[in-house]
């Protein structure tokens, strides 16, 4: 900016004309325009920056990053970029923009705020079964900085129960997940003269395939004990399945297309007299679409489900698969 002035003052002087042209050399220096970027300023990202990183690993961002290094500046792609961050759910906010460098590349900036991670759980619940009980506990998000989830849970009053919940996105590979459930639960049965104790650990393993396809396979071990007049108790071993259709664009506008689900479960029960096992099978199906665009956007939406159970059942199994949809 010197060099420029000294060239117009310098001009200046040799015509004689000191006012006009300093007033020219301000106007020029001091123009909005002047050393700004055009919307057309596409340089080379020779790097890529986080900023505000307090807790969060540095690689759990990369992952997410798709901007490729030493290529010019894709601003729809960076703006995905932006989008894949947030959608993290463990940043209040995240922008992007650019950092010119001396050798006319520029360094791809994103800056985050992490928000809190540490969530107290109280909340007093009435059921119309059950009565009165009070759930208190934590959820700890982005759990040891890796956007891990560890929920821990306990129920006290006409429930008695605990749970620990662990969940992790994207463990290993590409967008593989890993989750487990433990839990213990005590209560006053349903409709029969039991007392009933229920003890699940549950595990299981996930997969995206691109942005539309997901699959989780697991296994639950469960036992479940009633205390009576006499006692009567169940172990299960269940494999698991579910698969998900997704066409909605989950990041940006998720008001049109379709969900699908799929879920399998197979329980052997591993300590009747002889060899039984139960299958339950669900079937979701959802369409979404948006007649009215604009700010206050309305979105209708559709849903088939369909639920089957087969094989061993008696008055323990109906009472624990019971629910709003079951008639007795």
């Amino acid at each position: 900016m010197a060099l420029i002035c000294n060239s117009y003052i310098f001009k200046i002087n040799n015509i004689k004309r000191p006012p006009a042209g300093l007033f020219l050399c301000l106007f020029f220096c001091l123009s909005p325009g002047f050393g700004q970027k055009s919307d057309s300023y596409n340089p080379i990202i020779s790097a890529i920056e986080f900023q505000g990183l307090q807790k969060t690993k540095q690689d759990i961002l990369e992952r997410e990053i798709q901007h490729q290094l030493n290529m010019a500046l894709d601003s729809s792609l960076a703006k995905e970029d932006r989008n894949r961050l947030e959608n993290l759910g463990i940043f209040s906010a995240v922008t992007w923009n650019t950092v010119p460098l001396e050798d006319g590349t520029a360094i791809l900036n994103f800056r985050v705020i992490e928000s809190i991670s540490m969530v107290p759980i109280f909340s007093p619940v009435y059921d119309e079964n059950m009565g009165w009980f009070l759930i208190l506990g934590t959820r700890l998000n982005n759990f040891r900085g890796r956007n891990e989830k560890l929920t821990l849970r306990g129920m006290f009053g006409n429930v008695s129960a605990y749970d620990v919940i662990f969940k992790n996105p994207w463990v290993f590979g590409d967008h593989v997940s890993l989750a487990f459930d433990f839990s213990k639960k005590i209560f006053e049965h349903y409709f029969l003269p039991y007392r009933q104790q229920t003890q699940v650990f549950e595990i299981n393993i996930g997969r995206y395939f691109g942005y539309e396809r997901r699959l989780t396979a697991g296994i639950e071990l469960e036992k479940k004990e009633y205390f009576g007049e006499d006692t009567t108790d169940f172990y299960y071993f269940s494999p698991e399945l579910s698969a998900v259709y997704d066409t909605r664009d989950i990041y940006n506008d998720p008001s049109k297309g379709m969900y699908i689900f799929w879920y399998g479960k197979y329980y052997w029960h591993l300590n009747q007299p002889k060899p039984e096992s139960t299958t339950n099978w669900i079937q979701s199906y959802s369409a979404y679409y948006s007649p009215l665009k604009g700010k206050r956007k309305t979105t209708l939406g559709i849903n088939l489900n369909i639920s089957s159970t087969r094989g061993f059942r008696n008055e323990f199994w109906l009472g624990s698969l019971g629910g709003v949809n079951t008639v007795r």
